[in-house]
């Protein structure tokens, strides 16, 4: 951590505070542009095939490609109480952290995820990569188990379980996405964004 602390020093004046609160918003005007027909939700998540061919705006876009769900006044419902939780998970961790490694982490991710994505289509290139943000909410949920281990969430708003063993729960379920993908790419696509919370 010694090169995050003269990272620190250097270049902590560029840190953005709260800023999954802006990816949020993003998020959700995107999410109402989409509602409204303006654009397509295909066209948001990156696919390096789709990028080497022309479509280069994925590289970006798919950072604030909202949780794909069917239009719905429950699936409003559903994002409105997502997004309440990964800005809550954000700011416990922007509090212990503070905002310029929250900042080097979630642009890890990022940095992570894109090269994972390039680099799982060079291996695999009968396959078709697609990356949706959700390396993005899955780092910050295991950053925010090591950090508030005891944190309770409830079940079904009923069943209060530990973040901690949710944590075990959604790695379990990502090593089992790991094995069964089809291709050692798409393999290091899932892994590869989760690099950051492993060097952090």
């Amino acid at each position: 951590m010694k090169l995050l602390d003269k990272l620190e020093r250097r270049c902590g004046h560029w840190a953005v505070p709260n800023v999954v609160l802006y990816v949020i918003i993003a998020q959700l005007l995107v999410y109402a542009l989409i509602l409204g027909g303006q654009i397509s939700f295909s066209t948001l998540p990156l696919i390096p095939k789709a990028v080497l061919g022309g479509e280069s705006w994925r590289v970006f876009s798919f950072i604030i490609a909202p949780p794909n769900v069917a239009n719905s006044a429950l699936s409003a419902l559903f994002l409105a109480f997502f997004w309440y939780i990964f800005w809550m998970m954000s700011a416990a961790l922007e509090e212990v952290w503070g905002a310029f490694r929250l900042n080097v982490y979630l642009l890890g991710g990022v940095l992570f995820t894109i090269l994972a994505a390039f680099a799982g289509q060079l291996i695999s290139p009968a396959s078709t990569i697609v990356i949706f943000p959700d390396f993005l909410y899955l780092s910050v949920f295991f950053a925010f188990a090591v950090t508030h281990p005891q944190v309770e969430f409830l079940i079904f708003f009923v069943l209060p379980v530990k973040v901690k063993w949710l944590a075990w729960l959604a790695a379990a379920l990502t090593a089992l996405s790991c094995l069964g993908a089809p291709s050692w790419g798409e393999r290091l696509a899932i892994v590869g964004p989760l690099l950051n919370f492993m060097l952090f």
